[in-house]
């Protein structure tokens, strides 16, 4: 006797994919099989759909609280509730200890945050920028066995950022204690470095900068395949190559960067494998003209494709309620 069973699934291994009956039993898979003579508390007839297993978003910002004041836009309830939907059954947002703060006092902030809100499963990552005796010698070793094991560190950003001489000491204790350490590696100190150089040897009039975002607009917080997360605007500084007030109101994707920068450095991408298109006619020329007839986009389950002119988006999935 098992828990539950789900008969006439379609099912995706490693190497096949096939109709199947799914044995669960103390939340756990115990058996795939044809026509299974197992018996089980509760039956549920998956009509030949697909069964994936839950999903697990290892990388969210949940009712994270801002030094600027600035608040997410979802909570526990909200954002939990929106991930079930989309077929993700565990989320790990980041519990943020700002300098001065207590890991401990961080992590039992987080869980009061989340208690009785949460529809899903949630661990936390714990991001750390205060390194201090206390920290390294006993919060740090303590969380770990209690099963926090992995947290992450910032090479930048003035409220996050860790010096060497931390970011050495996080990394020596991750090593004994078998964790696991996430890395922002955008080194503050080396982009203020190349910067002041670059001014010296007077270059910076000389230097393409690139701003964008990763995240969609600030309006919207995270990606999303709709219009807060793919129109997003771009800026892009060159003193003695880009005409001040110069825009280009065609679609431009982050595909494009690695093409451009290769092509105003000379190279040759005739033969090249890059996805995106160069930008360069763009920038030398004031070219107006499209570069691309339509984007693409992949976000989880969901897909969409963008022209100038419409927007067509898809969610590819089949949700059955256990």
């Amino acid at each position: 006797m098992v828990d539950l069973i789900i008969k006439n699934a379609q099912v995706v291994t490693a190497s096949d994919i096939f109709i199947c009956d799914i044995g669960i039993n103390k939340e756990k898979i115990t058996f795939l099989e044809k026509d299974t003579k197992h018996k089980s508390q509760k039956i549920i007839d998956a009509n030949n759909n697909f069964v994936l297993p839950g999903g697990i978003d290892a990388h969210c910002h949940i009712d994270q609280p801002m030094k600027d004041g600035s608040v997410m836009a979802d909570n526990f309830e909200t954002g939990s509730l929106s991930a079930a939907f989309g077929g993700t059954t565990t989320i790990i947002p980041f519990a943020c200890q700002y300098k001065g703060e207590s890991l401990r006092e961080v992590i039992k902030d987080y869980h009061q945050r989340a208690e009785n809100k949460s529809y899903i499963d949630y661990a936390f990552h714990t991001i750390i920028s205060d390194v201090n005796k206390k920290v390294l010698g006993q919060e740090l070793p303590a969380i770990i066995k209690d099963g926090y094991s992995h947290f992450k560190i910032y090479m930048t950003y003035e409220d996050l950022k860790l010096n060497d001489k931390d970011i050495l000491n996080i990394l020596e204790i991750a090593g004994k204690e078998k964790a696991v350490v996430m890395v922002h590696a955008e080194n503050d100190d080396c982009i203020s470095w190349l910067t002041e150089k670059l001014e010296e040897k007077g270059k910076l009039d000389n230097t393409l900068i690139i701003i964008t975002s990763d995240h969609g607009d600030f309006n919207h917080g995270k990606a999303t395949n709709y219009e807060g997360g793919i129109k997003v605007p771009m800026l892009m500084y060159w003193k003695n190559g880009i005409t001040t007030g110069t825009t280009y109101q065609e679609l431009v994707q982050n595909i494009d960067l690695a093409p451009t920068i290769l092509d105003l450095a000379g190279a040759n991408l005739s033969n090249s494998d890059t996805d995106g298109q160069s930008l360069k006619n763009v920038i030398v020329n004031n070219s107006t003209a499209p570069i691309h007839d339509y984007l693409f986009f992949e976000l989880g389950f969901s897909r969409a494709i963008r022209t100038k002119d419409w927007k067509y988006i898809t969610v590819r999935y089949e949700l059955i309620t256990l």
